[in-house]
């Protein structure tokens, strides 16, 4: 921790000619990236030393995989420069105290599946007779118990075992003994099972994609988990005046605010109709979008989902459903079934989590973060059913221009056809000339009006069942932000995105021009 005297990024140095790292620079990187050191980050601006018009952050901690693993909730802030050209540097080696009281949420644990006695449990509390909020809650208090009582702590069962181990070997060393060397084996092959158990922890953990599990991936499983943590967490930001906000209540306050401002309806929107559009649906389009909800759509969808992608608010990923399904399959069916005859049910699991990601390595405002909704795997369920369905006539309502979320389209063409467009307007000659215009909408898809949704849905002329089921997945969502692992005060919506408009979106860029030609 100190002045390096050294940057590691282009980014890191403003005022400068070169915008390329000097030879200093480049060494200093290189040292880094052989010692296995990594940069801590930091919370508050940029740069920590100025001269004249130069900026650089010369002042930074590196720390290496073990300090991180005993201090996972250190943070560096960058405080306000005094007299001299440095900004003194602040290490928090445990996070703001008010934090780490709050009530972690339940998370299901992927490792639970290897005990023997999981599925029983799973089936005694499953086939309860109860409403299904009801059963997911019965569930979450078994399946806690359970680990407490059976399942353990596998990090303090795998220490144990390594301690009686290390004393068996010990006593071997001094002569053999028949009774330890079976205890050794049955030992190991116990440990054998704690290290693939805790290897599938970190697996979940870690949200990897690209890497499969294999022999002994803890170590990276566990790295990457902890440096996605560390990316994520955010301890300061700007407010709208410019100051700095480090208080924890402050922050969550900003927060909350910023965004239930954009999930609401500024005002009423006149109802308009272009029956002109789209084209039509035939009978036979018409009569596949009508057809009851079949058990065999439902499983399809759960099996096309990713087992590991981050829960919704009930702590359920898609490995349990998937997993689980000659359990819990029938009760997953009879819960699209109600909501497809009755829509309005769909607000029992239309709950969402809004999880901030960092667009930038360290954000100082909350414009520079995602909003990622994290729905309930069961809402997911029902959106993918009523996506898979619609994706059928979707290639017929939506112009060839538009590629996005089409099937049988790709986002590429589009980009050939803009490059050839430009490549023409450079060498095109005469009086009358071309213009090319770029419109970017500040979070378009979150300020989206909802009654201009349902009368595209009306417009299309899809049935009236399932423009009710659409709408009351639209309408309905209650809303949590999830900022620094803590969930906050629920808000409710009135405009903006949802998991199923995302289907949608070509079919509201396809109502736009002709709404604006209209006007």
């Amino acid at each position: 921790m100190g002045d390096f005297n050294a940057v590691l990024q282009p980014h890191e140095r403003e005022g400068s000619i070169s915008q390329t790292l000097f030879r200093g620079d480049q060494a200093f990187k290189s040292c880094i990236n052989q010692t296995s050191l990594m940069d801590m980050g930091y919370n508050g601006a940029p740069f920590t030393w100025r001269r004249g018009n130069l900026f650089e952050r010369l002042d930074r901690a590196l720390v290496s995989y073990d300090w991180c693993v005993r201090f996972p909730d250190a943070s560096l802030s960058h405080l306000n420069p005094l007299k001299s050209d440095h900004t003194p540097i602040l290490i928090r080696f445990f996070a703001n105290m008010s934090a780490q009281t709050y009530c972690r949420p339940f998370r299901f644990e992927a490792a639970w599946m290897t005990h023997k006695e999981f599925p029983t449990l799973i089936r005694n509390v499953w086939n309860a007779n109860e409403g299904w909020n009801q059963r997911i809650n019965h569930m979450k208090h078994s399946l806690l118990e359970w680990n407490k009582s059976t399942f353990g702590n596998v990090f303090f069962t795998k220490r144990k075992l390594l301690r009686r181990l290390n004393g068996i070997t010990t006593k071997l060393l001094q002569g053999p003994n028949r009774f330890l060397e079976k205890l050794q084996m049955e030992l190991w092959t116990e440990l054998d099972k704690i290290l693939k158990t805790e290897e599938i922890i970190w697996f979940q953990k870690s949200r990897c994609k690209w890497l499969r599990m294999g022999d002994k991936n803890t170590r990276f499983f566990h790295g990457t988990t902890i440096a996605r943590r560390r990316r994520n967490k955010v301890f300061k930001l700007l407010n709208e005046n410019g100051d700095w906000m480090e208080q924890l209540a402050k922050l969550e306050r900003m927060v909350t605010t910023f965004y239930r401002t954009i999930f609401t309806d500024e005002g009423h929107m006149e109802p308009f109709s272009l029956t002109n559009v789209f084209p039509r649906l035939n009978e036979d389009e018409l009569s596949t979008l009508e057809t009851p909800i079949s058990n065999g759509e439902i499983h399809n969808a759960v099996k096309s989902m990713s087992g590991f992608k981050a829960p919704g608010p009930d702590g359920l990923q898609a490995v349990f459903f998937k997993s689980q399904w000659d359990i819990v399959g029938n009760a997953v069916c009879k819960l699209i079934h109600e909501i497809e005859a009755v829509p309005s049910r769909v607000a029992d699991i239309n709950e969402t989590l809004i999880v901030l990601v960092p667009k930038t390595e360290n954000v100082s405002s909350l414009k520079q973060m995602w909003p990622i909704s994290l729905c309930n795997v069961s809402y997911k369920i029902l959106t993918k059913v009523l996506a898979n369905r619609l994706r059928q006539v979707m290639e017929k309502l939506v112009h060839p221009n538009q590629c996005s979320f089409i099937p049988n389209r790709q986002s590429k063409d589009n980009i050939i056809i803009f490059q050839e467009v430009i490549h023409s307007m450079r060498y095109k000659s005469g009086a009358k000339g071309w213009m090319a215009i770029k419109i970017d909408l500040e979070k378009a898809y979150d300020r989206l009006k909802w009654d201009f949704v349902k009368d595209t849905l009306r417009d299309i002329g899809l049935p009236a069942q399932l423009v009710n089921i659409i709408w009351a997945c639209i309408s309905s969502p209650r809303m949590r932000m999830l900022w620094n692992g803590e969930t906050l005060d629920e808000s409710r919506c009135s405009s903006g995105r949802s998991d199923l408009s995302i289907p949608f979106r070509p079919m509201y860029r396809e109502t736009l021009p002709t709404y604006h030609q209209g006007g």
